[in-house]
């Protein structure tokens, strides 16, 4: 049973092909389809992903996904290479955060301000976000919109949005970015103080913030596409995806109108309730673990094709490793493999982002093009520098206060 992101270590995916071969039943949780469906990934990251569905469509008994719109995608991807995607049932996703993980009597920010979590890249769609504060500013002034604070790390393809925040100097402070990693405690704090919260991403598998927010008892204003209708229900607030103008109307109309908000609100805290548990999801994967298991794929199969060319085995102390037959496999080999390469302009010298958590790296952020003038120029921004891994020591970046 695979509860994590298979896909991106080959001695994950050999492990479950060895175990199909030897006779076990697979069963994996699907997330999403994000590499196949969404742009912003390089090529080779869409051939992991690739081979990592070819690995479920060749040896996987049961595909449980966490949402039934990740299970359509994986269907209607399976019916489009003409095979049969194997059964598989929709788990939900419990909240990772709830009011209880939050003890903070006072507002972590100076200001008033509306919250946006996610990684920062060009799915999540911090551009859009961006603009439709642009707009709102322009329209109504800047004392009378809510500041937007950004929670996520550094991840695919974000420059267009990073260039914008930093020539702009974040709106003149009306949008900050905090890349630092938070704790529970911490984040939930942000969700308990925000006047609502926006997510505009493209495509997710689920939309755990849009879930979060209203655990909390506050508004997402969402955009309307994949599997985000199934985590905002009837409570959250749409918009048509990837369009500014509808954004920043369902922002004017729903939670800038005082009365309208209030009612939101209201109606948030009378009819919200968890209805997935993680004794939920427990449970999909024992009714999975229970059936009969699939056919034994061909044994003759090569799993060269299934393999990018690693490294050799680590020194002791390495990156951690899993045993597979008589060689040691670096679960996270990010670094000596062109598949993992990030391409943003904005980032250099980092693993994939699937590996941040073990990686020790230095990274360096780059001044996202500007001139060698302006850098140091501003009094709350200073010159690039190294911070240690997982950008876990690097300050939050927070322009114009």
């Amino acid at each position: 049973m695979f509860l994590g992101a298979l896909w991106i270590s080959d001695a994950l995916m050999m492990a479950a092909r060895s175990a199909h071969l030897s006779g076990a039943r697979i069963v994996s949780l699907l997330y999403d389809l994000t590499p196949v469906l969404e742009t912003g990934h390089t090529a080779a990251v869409n051939n992991l992903f690739e081979r990592y569905l070819q690995l479920l469509l060749d040896a996987a008994s049961r595909v449980p996904a966490i949402s039934k719109s990740s299970r359509r995608d994986f269907e209607d991807y399976a019916h489009h290479h003409d095979r049969s995607a194997p059964a598989g049932a929709a788990t939900g996703l419990p909240c990772g955060l709830t009011p209880s993980d939050s003890r903070s009597e006072t507002s972590p920010w100076p200001r008033p301000y509306a919250l946006f979590v996610g990684t920062i890249e060009s799915r999540k769609n911090h551009l859009l976000a961006f603009e439709a504060w642009e707009k709102l500013v322009a329209r109504h002034g800047a004392d009378e919109i809510p500041d937007l604070v950004c929670i996520g790390r550094l991840g695919w393809n974000a420059g267009d949005f990073l260039r914008r925040y930093v020539f702009s100097k974040g709106l003149d402070g009306k949008v900050s970015v905090l890349s630092g990693s938070l704790a529970d405690g911490e984040l939930a704090a942000f969700y308990e103080h925000a006047d609502f919260t926006v997510y505009p991403s493209r495509y997710e598998g689920w939309g755990l913030p849009v879930t979060e927010s209203l655990a909390f008892g506050k508004v997402p204003v969402v955009a309307d596409n994949s599997s985000l209708r199934e985590a905002g229900a009837d409570l959250a607030v749409y918009f048509r995806s990837d369009d500014v103008d509808s954004f920043v109307t369902a922002v004017e109309s729903n939670v800038l109108n005082a009365q309208r908000h209030q009612e939101l609100q209201d109606l948030i805290r009378t009819r919200w309730d968890e209805s997935t548990s993680w004794s939920d999801v427990a449970g999909v994967f024992a009714m999975r673990l229970s059936v009969r298991k699939g056919g034994i794929m061909d044994r003759s199969l090569n799993w060269g094709v299934n393999t990018c060319s690693l490294p050799p085995p680590p020194d002791e102390g390495g990156d951690k490793c899993l045993n597979i037959g008589r060689r040691r496999w670096p679960i996270f080999a990010g670094h000596a493999v062109s598949d993992f390469e990030i391409v943003d302009a904005a980032v250099v010298n980092f693993r994939s982002p699937q590996a941040w958590e073990t990686n020790s790296d230095q990274g360096v952020l780059r001044s996202f093009g500007l001139p060698d003038q302006w850098t140091g120029h501003w009094s709350s921004w200073s010159p690039p520098v190294p911070w240690q891994g997982v950008c876990r020591s690097r300050p939050p970046v927070r322009v114009g206060h």
